[in-house]
């Protein structure tokens, strides 16, 4: 990440504690758009989108996040039912309430993918996929023949492809960079091969799915064979461990 000046310069902490090597660092806490007020300058901008009248608003249930690395941070927050957008080179936060003319209820995963100007919210509420330019544009939604049943986390691959864990679907649904849906992955550890409850996503730089269930259990997938490396749970380590 850019050097953006905004470290906390009272709060000193890393994980794993010396004398174990350091991999990370607490650099500050985002709740709103206090964090960047400055009362020397009369304030900073901080807007909707959606055209309404200026004000702030806090952070109230954040669930999903996404970064650039160059000091834009985007987080969905259900309580408020909106995106925060914290722009942290500029000073500034705004807030998006809308996907196109469709007012936003629940955002809960997000997912980023710089290369193609995208970011994709799932809302768990009215059961969509939106897709946003950086600016919060909206560039339509995704779709599957039956519908998600609870779309939540999200990841997006290297090749584009974007994975989303659809809760109670049982399934992680896979899209191609152009929003066409190519197929669903599931664990073979519940009837029908469903997973119990997927929630949560992340890709690693080889490709690999890690899933998280809200079983307490953990899946590294293949994701171009859709095959399980290796699953876990609390207390048990399963197949290929």
């Amino acid at each position: 990440m850019a050097d953006l000046g905004w470290q906390d310069p009272a709060v000193d902490k890393v994980w794993p504690t010396p004398p174990e090597t350091p991999r990370i660092r607490y650099l500050r806490t985002l709740t709103g758009a206090g964090d960047f007020r400055d009362e020397s300058k009369q304030g900073r901008l901080f807007r909707w989108v959606t055209g309404e009248k200026e004000q702030t608003v806090s952070l109230v249930s954040p669930y999903g996040v996404a970064a650039d690395g160059e000091g834009r941070v985007w987080i969905t927050d259900t309580g408020t039912g909106l995106v925060h957008f914290f722009d942290l080179n500029k000073g500034q936060v705004e807030y998006w309430g809308q996907a196109g003319k469709q007012a936003l209820v629940s955002p809960v995963g997000i997912a980023l993918d710089l290369g193609r100007d995208r970011l994709y919210v799932s809302d768990s509420v009215l059961n969509k996929v939106f897709v946003l330019s950086l600016d919060g544009e909206s560039r339509g939604q995704l779709e599957l023949p039956d519908g998600f049943g609870r779309p939540a986390g999200m990841a997006v691959g290297p090749q584009g492809n974007l994975y989303v864990a659809d809760v109670l679907g049982g399934r992680v649904e896979v899209f191609s960079p152009s929003g066409e849906h190519r197929s669903s992955l599931g664990s073979g550890v519940a009837r029908g091969g469903e997973f119990n409850r997927p929630a949560n996503l992340w890709v690693d730089p080889a490709g690999r799915l890690f899933v998280v269930d809200n079983s307490a259990n953990m899946y590294a997938i293949d994701a171009a064979s859709g095959e399980i490396a290796w699953e876990y749970s609390i207390g048990t380590v399963g197949k290929g461990s």
